[in-house]
Formats: C-alpha cells, structure tokens, sequence
C-alpha cells in the first residue's frame, strides 16, 4: 500500500525517545541504504523474531513512504545491507550479541 504506514512496523512508544523501530527485514535494509544509524537488533522474547531499531528522525517518515512507493535504490548497497542485518538476526537469535 503505498505511501501508508503498517502498525506492525512502528512502536509509538520509541518514537517518543528518538527511536523508530521495525521487523521487516526489507525496510531496515531501505533505511541502512537511506543513511538511518542502526541503534540495534534485538530479539522478541516470546518468538523468534528481531526488530530493528534506528535513531529517529523528521526524514523517516517520508523515507519509510518512499520505501512503500517503490523508490529505487543502488541493488548493490541494498543487498549489502540485507546480508549484514540477515548476520545481526542470526548472532541475535542464537544468542551470540
């Protein structure tokens, strides 16, 4: 859907303290590619499932709209970026961050 935020993407609680957090792989890649600084992966407790936290920022919004909309990124840097959070997801799920 583009140009439209999912509610499993963000936490309104972090964005409170400068955060923006995901689970979608593809959208943490977009926004590594876009210059967003990871802050971190971290692993939900009940499921084997990761989230990406970034620092915030005014861009962000429309980054993440950009992402929905199919802007074109370099497809080298993005699957660089999805095998270096694909290694973060991994060492978070078998315990080794």
């Amino acid at each position: 859907m583009p140009g439209r935020l999912r509610s499993a993407e963000v936490n309104t609680d972090m964005a409170s303290e400068g955060m923006f957090q995901t689970s979608d792989l593809y959208l943490a890649a977009f926004l590594e590619v876009k210059g967003f600084q990871l802050l971190e992966v971290r692993r939900q407790s009940a499921t084997r499932r990761c989230i990406f936290v970034f620092r915030d920022g005014p861009e962000r919004s429309a980054a993440v709209a950009s992402y929905w909309d199919d802007e074109p990124v370099s497809v080298r840097c993005f699957v660089a970026a999805t095998k270096e959070l694909k290694g973060r997801v991994y060492a978070a799920l078998s315990g080794q961050d």
